[in-house]
């Protein structure tokens, strides 16, 4: 009786992983064995994170840069409009 069970579970394990690792990726039209891209998938969302955070770093130096520029051009104007007075 114990041994027909763990044959049963034996058989229930091979049949769940043919399921979720070929079948249904088959269907939906990706690459079979999902499981093991994992670690690849879950490093190509790192990179992904990581480019943003470069793009968001790039994008607040330019209004920093924006904002200085502006505060030359703003005490330049002052400079001129008091030497002309």
């Amino acid at each position: 009786m114990l041994l027909r069970a763990l044959e049963l579970a034996v058989v229930g394990v091979l049949l769940f992983g043919f399921i979720t690792e070929l079948l249904i990726p088959w269907f939906m039209g990706i690459p079979v064995f999902p499981s093991f891209r994992k670690k690849r998938n879950r490093l190509q969302e790192e990179l992904k994170d990581a480019k943003e955070e470069v793009e968001i770093s790039e994008i607040k130096s330019q209004i920093v840069a924006a904002e200085t520029e502006a505060e030359k051009i703003e005490r330049e104007t002052k400079k001129t409009t008091r030497s002309k007075k």
